[in-house]
């Protein structure tokens, strides 16, 4: 299995990261921790998130904030966006 992250995702995963570095830099590691640390376990286990019942994609909750959006076929897990919590479910 491969995980490949979007350009759409990474431009989240970036803006998240700065945001959260202004007001606290190890914060902002510590979430980019957690992100990779997710990813990682969807390797393993690309079930493990909540089917969308309309996109087709699938929701991990890779922090109490945030979920990573993401799908999977043929051997890839593609992670395609980053949703704060807040936001509505896809």
């Amino acid at each position: 299995m491969k995980l490949l992250w979007t350009p759409q995702a990474l431009k989240q995963r970036i803006a998240i990261r700065s945001f959260i570095a202004q007001h606290d830099p190890i914060a902002a590691v510590r979430m980019e921790r957690r992100l990779n640390e997710a990813a990682a376990r969807l390797l393993h286990f690309p079930e493990l998130g909540t089917a969308s019942r309309c996109t087709g994609a699938r929701e991990y909750v890779a922090h109490e904030h945030y979920r990573l959006i993401y799908e999977f076929n043929e051997g890839v897990i593609w992670i395609i966006g980053i949703a704060h919590t807040s936001r509505r479910s896809l």
